[in-house]
């Protein structure tokens, strides 16, 4: 029996999709080998460049020591080098210094954070964590809601209500462009 003496009326067919919907773009060997050969020239070109460069500066700081040298002032060159040597083991050891104390600091603001934002944060880079951070400071933590464990007053939520750890999740997520779905799991 069909569907028309059934009494149902017979449904539509889905919309076909046009072939260029389809089929993605492609493009013939040729033309993709002509592209990559083009591409490998360049990097040819600025491997040689930099190589050239880096000749001409080895040159010149060889002819700066054997200047120095013929003119017997071989003090004043090992007191240069030394100078470098110093000036580089100060900046090592600040940029040791800093980076400690940039991770303490770092470590601290994320000790009160919930689970979920911190792991948001672990896939920033420290630069990254520092400034969401500042830019949410007072957002999280017993501080904002005045109770361990708990969120801080969200008013984009409704009525002002709190909400839960799997919509802060989303929401931080939308945040930080790393948002798959709006609802249901991440």
């Amino acid at each position: 029996m069909s569907d028309q003496e059934a009494g149902q009326e017979p449904q539509e067919a889905p919309p076909q999709e046009t072939q260029a919907e389809v089929e993605p773009q492609t493009f013939s060997a040729d033309y993709v080998k002509e592209l990559r050969t083009e591409a490998a020239k360049h990097r040819t070109e600025k491997n040689a460049v930099k190589e050239e460069l880096e000749a001409i500066k080895t040159e010149r700081d060889k002819a700066t020591e054997v200047e120095l040298a013929e003119q017997g002032k071989w003090q004043e060159l090992a007191e240069k080098n030394a100078a470098k040597v110093a000036e580089f083991e100060a900046k090592a050891q600040e940029w040791d210094a800093a980076t400690a104390k940039l991770g303490e600091a770092l470590e601290a603001q994320k000790k009160d954070l919930p689970e979920a934002i911190t792991e948001l944060l672990g896939a920033m880079s420290v630069i990254q964590q520092l400034e969401w951070l500042a830019k949410h400071q007072g957002e999280y933590g017993p501080q904002a809601a005045g109770q361990p464990g708990l969120t801080g007053f969200n008013p984009s939520a409704p009525n002002g209500v709190n909400e839960t750890d799997q919509q802060r999740v989303q929401r931080l997520r939308r945040q930080t462009g790393q948002a798959d779905t709006i609802f249901g799991s991440p």
